[in-house]
């Protein structure tokens, strides 16, 4: 890969930035969108929990703490819930035309944050035939 553009060009479609509060995952968000579209590529920047009405409904629901602390497995229904919405109506139709997908937060980080609030198997049960 000898350009730039090459690299766009050949760049994975669905890419998530990890990170904790004020670690840059925006800025680096912004301008790997700028490279990408400066060569011609479809970007759509979404986030999780949010990226759709419901989403963000549920990360409202999850910052708002008049409802007290919730049960794990009940944030873990609510953002399961959330995360089916997100990637069947935003991720798979953004790719399947071709676009790149640059998410602030997805799966990956959650998953592991919910593995350390249950057994070791209850997470992937839910989530593995979502994403494989």
């Amino acid at each position: 890969m000898n350009s730039p553009q090459a690299f766009a060009k050949l760049f994975p479609r669905f890419i998530t930035f990890e990170g904790t509060e004020g670690s840059g995952k925006t800025t680096q968000i912004q301008l790997l969108t700028d490279f990408l579209k400066k060569n011609g590529n479809e970007v759509i920047i979404t986030r999780e929990p949010g990226g759709t009405l419901l989403g963000d409904g549920v990360r409202a629901l999850l910052l708002d703490h008049k409802y007290g602390p919730l049960q794990g497995e009940t944030e873990m229904f609510l953002m399961l819930a959330q995360r089916t919405e997100h990637w069947r109506t935003v991720i798979l139709p953004a790719k399947e035309r071709g676009a790149a997908v640059l998410c602030d937060r997805c799966v990956p980080r959650l998953w592991a944050r919910d593995k350390t609030r249950f057994d070791s198997k209850t997470p992937s049960r839910y989530y593995r035939p979502l994403f494989t």
